[in-house]
């Protein structure tokens, strides 16, 4: 048999006929294991031609004690006699770690892409000033420090110069115990001509996710702050807090037509890339095998890297069979209902007795 630069570990069992005035059998180490773990008894080891097509090559041979076995060569040799070739092997598997330390900047800060929003107003629109509402005592070192850090990045900006709007401030305590600041601007929405800019319809997310068995889902971070106010409509965005007025340079959460701007925007950069669908910040990368899928969801880390946008991390899905996505779950099979939006109803108690209805004389 033949067993070309075989490791001890992972030798093929393989017999070939020979004799001693044939060919020099010489004494080896080696021990060969077949593929349940049985140990193959070895008996020495000769090199002999091995000619096919013309071609010759000189194989080592390992003489082994089994009963009606036939001659195995291996891949080395099948190569060298040209009986088979391997012509291109492309393995590519991204993992979160892998992915992380290739995009780094991809998945830290938060971004900025190119262009300012203009907020339109209604021609009979009246400026409204807002006080400052009352705040927890609890929550005002998180305020203030919430307000510097925003401040530093630009995000919002100190404001001394009177304005003609002025807003209501809402905050918002997340998880991790951070603070989320929206705008409260009943009055301004009223007078904010929209642009009705529509996300993706339910019937088109699944006709084209439709026969798709890879998934990834990518949530940019603080979606709506990547898009800049021009200054104009920044003063419009002004709100009170108990440290002074301050105004939003991005665009802010409250606002009537950020979900039209930020689908907009969210289409702008990525729509034209074939598997890609994005529904405002959720952006979902579908494909029918790995290899389609990773050349897409790179085509959408290196847009991102170039346009300066930010993914983040911890809710990324990646490279996934089933996804969670707008309240369901998404696989090959279709969609169906997240268990977890449902479980309420679910697991509502029935009603034991009929009600019963009496008219009243």
């Amino acid at each position: 048999m033949t067993v070309d630069n075989l490791g001890r570990k992972f030798a093929r069992q393989v017999t070939v006929p020979c004799r001693r005035r044939i060919c020099n059998i010489q004494k080896t180490n080696t021990r060969l294991t077949a593929y349940g773990g049985a140990q193959v008894p070895v008996r020495g080891k000769c090199y002999m031609n091995i000619e096919y097509n013309n071609k010759r090559v000189n194989g080592k041979f390992y003489i082994v004690e089994i009963d009606n076995a036939k001659p195995l060569i291996g891949l080395q040799t099948s190569r060298d006699l040209n009986l088979i070739s391997i012509n291109k092997v492309c393995e590519i598997q991204h993992t979160k770690t892998s992915l992380l330390d290739q995009y780094q900047d991809v998945f830290k800060g938060v971004g900025l892409v190119s262009g300012e929003y203009h907020i339109e107003l209604k021609s009979d629109a009246k400026p409204t000033i807002h006080p400052p509402r009352n705040t927890a005592l609890s929550l005002m070192p998180r305020l203030k420090e919430t307000l510097e850090n925003l401040t530093k990045s630009g995000i919002i900006s100190k404001v001394d110069r009177a304005t003609d709007w002025v807003n209501s401030l809402v905050i918002i305590e997340k998880r991790d115990g951070s603070l989320r600041l929206c705008l409260d601007p009943k009055e301004l929405n009223q007078a904010i001509k929209r642009e009705y800019y529509n996300p993706p319809t339910a019937e088109e997310i699944s006709s084209r996710l439709s026969g798709m068995e890879l998934f990834t889902v990518i949530d940019m971070t603080s979606c709506y702050w990547h898009k800049k106010l021009d200054e104009a409509s920044s003063y419009l965005c002004t709100f009170n807090t108990p440290f002074g007025r301050y105004k939003f340079n991005r665009m802010p959460f409250g606002i009537c037509s950020a979900s039209d701007v930020a689908q907009k925007m969210v289409d702008d950069n990525f729509s034209d890339i074939p598997g890609v669908l994005a529904v405002y910040d959720d952006i979902i990368i579908a494909a029918k095998d790995g290899e389609e899928h990773d050349k897409t969801l790179i085509k959408v880390l290196n847009r991102a890297r170039e346009r300066n946008i930010r993914f983040n991390k911890e809710k990324m899905q990646l490279r996934v069979k089933e996804v969670k996505y707008l309240g369901n779950i998404i696989s090959a099979n279709g969609f169906s209902p997240d268990p977890e939006k449902i479980e309420a109803i679910l697991d509502m108690p029935k009603a034991t007795k009929q009600a019963r209805f009496t008219t009243a004389p």
